[in-house]
C-alpha cells in the first residue's frame, strides 16, 4: 500500500510499483525479478505517480497560505479524489492522463480542514465569470454579514481571503499568485465588490482557495486570531485547467 507521509511524499507499493523518495524527488520503481508490469499496470502506475507529483506541486503553494492549518488526512483525501477523476477520464488513454486533460471540476468545494468545513461557516455566493484573454471576473453582491457567515464563539470579525494560484504543471518552478482579502464585522452591511484578475501563464491551472480567519477582541480591544489546526474553514472555490 502506498501512503503519503507527513511531508507529502509518496512511499510504499501501489499495484506492482514501489514509490520512494530519492534526492528530494518521488521515484516510481517497477518490481524486479521475473515478473514484469503488464502494459495496463504500468499505465495505471504512471497515472498514480502523476497524481502524486502534481498534487504535491499544488499543495506546496497552498499549505503555507493555510499556515498548515489543514487536517492530517488532507493529502490522502485530495489524492483519492483526483485519482478517481483520472479513472473516470475515458477520452484519454491510461498513462497519458494529466491535470490539463482531465476534468477536475469535482475538486471545487474540497475542504482542506474537514474539522471545520467552509460551507458550514460561509454561504456567501461568490461568482466567477471567465472572460477573454485569460481574465476572470470575481463578483460579490451586497450582503449582511450575519446572513451568510457564522461568527464562532466570541469572535466579532472575519477576514475573508481568496488565494489565487496560477501553476504550470510541466514546469514546477513557474507559478504566480495573488491574494484578494477583506474583513467583515459582526452585523456589518457589506457593499457589492468586483475584481478582475488575469492568468499570465500558458498551459497552467488557475485555482482559487477561500479561507476564513476569525478574530476576537481582548479586554484591551486588540483583535486576536483564533484559527488553528482544528479550526480553519478553507476550501477550493474555483478551478480552471482549460477543460
Amino acid at each position: 500500500m502506498a501512503i503519503i507521509d507527513a511531508k507529502g511524499n509518496t512511499r510504499g507499493k501501489y499495484l506492482k510499483a514501489t514509490f520512494r523518495v530519492m534526492n528530494g524527488k518521488n521515484i516510481m520503481q517497477g518490481k524486479g525479478g521475473s515478473k514484469k508490469l503488464t502494459p495496463k499496470s504500468r499505465q495505471t502506475a504512471l497515472d498514480f505517480g502523476r497524481v502524486q507529483t502534481s498534487n504535491k506541486l499544488l499543495r506546496n503553494s497552498i499549505q503555507g497560505v493555510l499556515n498548515n492549518n489543514h487536517c492530517k488526512k488532507m493529502y490522502m483525501k485530495l489524492n483519492s479524489l483526483v485519482l478517481k477523476q483520472f479513472h473516470l477520464n475515458e477520452t484519454i488513454p491510461q498513462g497519458q492522463r494529466t491535470f490539463l486533460n482531465t476534468d477536475l471540476s469535482s475538486l471545487i468545494g474540497f475542504d482542506f480542514n474537514s474539522n471545520s468545513q467552509f460551507k458550514q461557516y460561509c454561504t456567501l455566493p461568490i461568482k466567477f465569470v471567465k472572460q477573454d484573454n485569460n481574465e476572470l471576473l470575481i463578483l460579490i453582491d451586497s450582503f449582511k454579514a450575519n446572513d451568510y457567515f457564522i461568527f464562532e464563539g466570541y469572535t466579532s470579525q472575519i477576514k475573508i481571503e481568496l488565494f489565487i494560484l496560477y501553476q504550470q504543471i510541466s514546469h514546477p518552478q513557474v507559478k504566480k499568485y495573488e491574494t484578494i482579502s477583506f474583513t467583515i464585522d459582526k452585523g456589518e452591511e457589506f457593499s457589492a465588490k468586483e475584481w478582475l484578475v488575469t492568468n499570465p501563464l500558458s498551459e497552467s491551472i488557475t485555482m482559487i482557495v477561500g479561507q476564513l480567519w476569525y478574530f476576537k477582541k481582548t479586554v484591551t480591544e486588540h483583535n486576536v486570531m483564533i484559527n488553528n489546526k482544528d479550526f480553519h474553514p478553507s476550501c477550493i472555490l474555483y478551478l480552471d485547467n482549460g477543460i
